[in-house]
């Protein structure tokens, strides 16, 4: 969303030290949604977020990604189609570990005050698209050996995320991506999987959006990863069909995230309502948990009825997750017409400007 006004001057020499900066940072993202913390000790200061976290204490809904099963839905959702769903939108889910903060952030929007600096801020993305390349690998790790040397087929992983998690090339080449990382024992086990991203693709700060690379020729990963793209619908968001909002139809807003830099958690809530900004730019406000460490995770939304004893599902994605609210419990998408429409349609209104004032007073 675009809740990126911070106040004060510029940040003296004590405050870019230690946990003085990982705090400063913190409040310096208006509503927003990423977390913040040290390199140095990012597991310990995360866990402890977790633990003393007031936004939701306890995380009493926060369901860890390889425990969810068909008895977390709610009863009319709970059917093997609508779980698959699910998990293949959270395996897709990959947590942000952003390393530096561009020069080029304006004035006002997040972390603005903190251009230049080091200090980590995560966030989470959803795998859009791979694509398949012959010739000498062009990942970070092959950079340095000879082009005869390097592995002859390679791929381009595509993520989308929100625009105040990563804003540009620069920031994306600080960044690490990580994927399968579902629970604590991922690590040990070697499940997680770590790439650099490497090249902002697309970025439209109106609609706070951001689709972004990371290159590999790990095929084990690609193929997994491109299974799972075929199980999920595949289409891009084009808008809900509308059916939540009439009689007989029920809704869950479902989303896989990263809180607080931790193993992926789901999360389960309703769609409750969405608003229009310009005809190519529409937000959601949705009742599911989310915590910092969720902003740029993708919502999703199942819509459900039944008639003459048969079941109706409507599977959408919705843009990516933006910020918080004033409301406990109620939480607000970005608008991006990049994120849900045609590539030609989106063009024509990539440069339409709408106040950031619309969003706020849409949602009280």
């Amino acid at each position: 969303m675009f809740y990126f006004f911070t106040v004060g001057n510029s940040l003296t020499q004590s405050e870019h030290n230690g946990h003085s900066a990982v705090k400063s940072k913190k409040k310096d993202q208006g509503q927003h949604e990423c977390e913040v913390l040290d390199k140095e000790s990012e597991e310990e200061e995360g866990a402890i977020a977790w633990q003393q976290c007031k936004k939701n204490r306890g995380h009493p809904n926060f369901i860890p990604a390889s425990d969810f099963c068909l008895d977390h839905l709610p009863e009319k959702f709970r059917c093997p189609k609508a779980l698959e769903y699910v998990k293949t939108i959270s395996a897709l889910t990959a947590m942000l570990r952003v390393g530096y903060t561009s020069w080029e952030r304006p004035n006002y929007f997040a972390f603005s005050q903190h251009r230049g600096s080091d200090v980590q801020h995560t966030g989470s993305a959803l795998v859009s698209e791979i694509t398949e390349h012959d010739g000498p690998c062009q990942c970070s790790e092959c950079d340095h050996s000879p082009l005869q040397s390097r592995p002859q087929k390679w791929f381009e992983i595509h993520l989308e995320t929100a625009l105040h998690v990563i804003y540009n090339t620069e920031e994306a080449q600080a960044s690490r991506v990580d994927f399968f990382y579902d629970d604590e024992r991922a690590i040990a086990e070697g499940r997680k999987k770590t790439l650099w991203a490497t090249e902002v693709r697309k970025a439209h700060s109106q609609g706070d959006f951001c689709s972004f690379v990371c290159v590999t020729h790990n095929l084990d990963l690609a193929q997994r990863l491109q299974e799972y793209l075929r199980k999920s619908t595949k289409a891009k968001f084009y808008g809900l069909s509308g059916r939540w909002m009439a009689s007989g139809w029920d809704n869950m807003c479902v989303m896989a995230s990263h809180p607080h830099g931790q193993p992926k958690k789901i999360t389960l809530g309703r769609l409750m309502n969405e608003h229009e900004i310009t005809p190519a730019h529409r937000y959601y406000v949705y009742s599911l948990d989310t915590c910092p460490g969720s902003s740029g995770a993708r919502g999703a939304v199942v819509e459900f009825s039944r008639y003459n004893n048969k079941s109706f599902f409507s599977l959408s994605l919705l843009p990516p997750h933006s910020s918080r609210t004033g409301n406990t419990g109620i939480n607000v998408s970005t608008s991006s017409a990049a994120g849900y429409m045609e590539p030609g349609m989106a063009a024509l209104f990539e440069n339409m400007k709408f106040s950031p004032l619309e969003l706020i007073s849409a949602v009280k």
